[in-house]
């Protein structure tokens, strides 16, 4: 095997429960879809369209979160709770009161990609994109409102000379809002 296609397989390694998952919805539609078809059976034909359907959308959210780049290859470690969100590393650590985030900001420097999560009462904290469990932080990022989750990824694909900001909260009564740059 060439050692391109190796390194990019292998990247889909730790996928393997939820890669089994799909290709069963899939396999399981094909064959509901084939039976509908050589026996007529429209019922039969939309319970095939579901398990394809839910199969494609079990595929579609895990390409995203392979795009949102797991590595865990970085410095440091993430943990997030319901509460807060903690970095650990040799260098020390910070904590961030999920309810306390201001606006997220990702950088790329020399060393790598950052998510900057922004604090009124504290300081601001620095989270390696390759650290340990930093991919947790995309469900945490999914769950603010207007947060732009395409943006994120692409910016993490491309990697470009300067990073800005992704999502803040509204002073507004209104609540939530994005930015994009």
């Amino acid at each position: 095997m060439r050692p391109e296609i190796g390194r990019m397989l292998s990247g889909w390694a730790p996928h393997g429960a939820e890669l089994t998952l799909i290709a069963l919805f899939w396999f399981a539609g094909g064959r509901l879809l084939w039976m509908a078809v050589v026996r007529e059976g429209w019922v039969l034909g939309f319970v095939a369209l579901a398990f394809l359907a839910v199969g494609s959308g079990l595929a579609f959210a895990l390409r995203q979160k392979h795009r949102f780049g797991l590595a865990a290859d970085g410095r440091g470690v993430v943990e997030i709770t319901e509460a807060r969100i903690a970095y650990f590393s040799a260098d020390g650590g910070a904590f961030l009161d999920r309810d306390a985030l201001t606006s997220v900001d990702l950088i790329t420097r020399e060393t790598g990609s950052y998510w900057i999560l922004r604090q009124d009462s504290g300081p601001d904290v620095a989270i390696p994109h390759a650290a340990a469990g930093a991919g947790e932080l995309q469900d945490l990022f999914a769950g603010l409102s207007g947060f732009d989750m395409e943006t994120a990824l692409r910016r993490l694909e491309h990697k470009p000379a300067r990073g800005g900001l992704l999502w803040r909260l509204e002073s507004e009564p209104t609540g939530l809002t994005q930015i994009r740059k």
